[in-house]
């Protein structure tokens, strides 16, 4: 998945070059996917697109695994005035799908790589403060937390300390799930048209391919496949043991 990083550079064609006389060509060792209805080598465009759908779903992974596990914390252990609100807000969110959420958000502030990955991201902060709330609540009530607390340690370094570094497996394994949520959710708002036409993204490339799929699989099949594969390994990421630990 890190390789996606630096695959442009292997690129061995321009990404946004057309030409009409090599539109939708059959795999080839000039094109070693074939070529789109543009005429653009589908593979120096997976490449390119690889580091663009990955970063917006890293984005906004990140993004809501940080904010979400801070309202996790604060709904499980903060003052009740905070807790609250706070756990009404991401119930709140929980109770529509994320994909509306999305919508909802790029209808207000528009397409770009920017409010689409905090569009994606809003919605899944709600996932990631339910589940890091759990976690922190059933970490709280270990022996070693009860202990730190009778030592005299304040709440704030007692969650820094003791509950977050037990609680980090957990919550980084959910982590990976949210990534792959987000990979999805990226790729379906750039196939509705959320993101720049003809770049070369993932989800740009499955809607570009739709009307020569029966034509030319090559485009549809390269970008779906990789959109699965990445989904795949983020989804084994997720896998694991729970190592908590007093």
């Amino acid at each position: 998945m890190a390789g996606l990083l630096f695959a442009p550079a292997l690129a061995p064609n321009d990404a946004w070059r057309t030409s009409a006389a090599e539109a939708l060509q059959p795999p080839s060792p000039t094109h070693l996917m074939g070529t789109d209805a543009l005429g653009r080598d589908v593979w120096s465009r997976l490449l390119v697109g690889g580091q663009q759908t990955l970063l917006q779903a890293l984005a906004a992974a990140t993004l809501a695994s940080v904010l979400g596990v801070a309202a996790g914390a604060t709904s499980a252990l903060g003052r009740r005035w905070v807790a609250i609100p706070v756990r009404a807000l991401f119930t709140a969110l929980l109770a529509v799908p994320p994909i509306v959420w999305s919508l909802a958000i790029l209808t207000l502030l528009g397409s770009g790589r920017g409010p689409l990955i905090f569009a994606v991201a809003v919605p899944l902060i709600a996932l990631m403060a339910a589940m890091s709330r759990i976690v922190i609540l059933s970490v709280n009530t270990r022996p070693y937390v009860t202990a730190a607390y009778a030592v005299g340690a304040t709440s704030l370094r007692v969650v820094i300390n003791t509950i977050l570094p037990n609680s980090v497996n957990t919550i980084g394994r959910y982590s990976a799930i949210l990534f792959a949520y987000a990979i999805v959710n990226a790729t379906a708002l750039a196939f509705l048209g959320f993101s720049a036409p003809g770049e070369p993204e993932w989800g740009v490339m499955l809607v570009d391919s739709r009307l020569s799929l029966r034509a030319s699989p090559w485009p549809a099949l390269a970008s779906g496949l990789a959109i699965t594969a990445l989904v795949g390994v983020a989804m084994a990421l997720s896998r694991g043991r729970d190592n908590v630990n007093g």
